[in-house]
């Protein structure tokens, strides 16, 4: 099993001008995302799961485009 996490941030100034040589003030905040990889026994199918979501999305990896 393969755990991540990262933490939260927010821009307090300029979402999308960083690209654009604008001002921007990123900050940290305290959320976190946490993700969990393990092997499901199937190579082409991945199977995700949310704890804020009651429904499972399943993908077959064959069909992505």
């Amino acid at each position: 099993m393969l755990k991540i996490s990262s933490p939260g941030r927010i821009n307090l100034i300029g979402e999308h001008l960083d690209y654009n040589d604008g001002y921007v003030l990123p900050a940290a905040i305290d959320k976190t995302i946490t993700m969990t990889f393990e092997p499901n026994g199937t190579p082409h199918r991945c199977t995700i799961k949310s704890k804020g979501v009651d429904s499972v999305l399943v993908a077959d990896l064959r069909k992505l485009e």
